[in-house]
Formats: structure tokens, C-alpha cells, sequence
């Protein structure tokens, strides 16, 4: 299978925006390899929590507007504290301003 070639199992993942869209994509694509995932973001991921939870991996939702960079070393301690460490980064949250 080709995911074998990208095997993540035992890695830990920080995804920010992972509600929705591609953040949701890589979230789910990172779980389905393997990780185990933090979902960074400002809006729950109830769902998102659900799906990756389904194949066996953990999730660990933290509220933080990324505005805000003083939340950046809370975000490292706290995931850190739940999984004991950070393999990989994906820094995907953005704004939209449709005018």
C-alpha cells in the first residue's frame, strides 16, 4: 500500500486549521499514516475528532487564535504534556476576507 511508504505510526502531529478544508485533509491523511493529531484552530472539531479517533489514533483539540502569537508556547506545552513530544508541524491556518 502507498501509505506504508510514509509510515507515521508513533509520530505527533500539530495541524492548525484543522476543521475544515485542506487542514482537515492533512489532519485526516497525517492519522490515516499513523500520527496521532493536535487540532489547532478557533471553533471545536467535534467531527473531525470522531473521524481520526475511528482509526485509532488521539486527538487533542486546542482553542487558540493564532493572532495572537503568545498562545504559540502555550499550544507547545500543552501538546507536549498530553503526547510527550512534536514530530511534525503543518501550519495551515489563514484568514478569509471575501469583500
Amino acid at each position: 500500500m502507498m501509505l506504508d511508504l510514509f509510515n507515521l505510526e508513533g509520530k505527533v502531529a500539530i495541524v492548525t486549521g484543522a476543521r475544515t478544508g485542506l487542514g482537515q485533509g492533512i489532519a485526516i491523511g497525517l492519522a490515516k499514516a499513523g500520527a496521532d493529531i493536535v487540532g489547532v484552530g478557533h471553533r471545536p472539531m467535534e467531527d473531525i475528532k470522531e473521524i481520526i479517533e475511528s482509526m485509532g489514533r488521539r486527538f487533542l483539540y486546542i482553542e487558540a487564535d493564532l493572532v495572537k502569537q503568545d498562545l504559540i508556547d502555550f499550544i507547545v506545552e500543552k501538546t507536549v504534556e498530553t503526547f510527550g513530544k512534536i514530530d511534525i508541524l503543518v501550519n495551515n491556518s489563514g484568514i478569509i476576507r471575501r469583500q
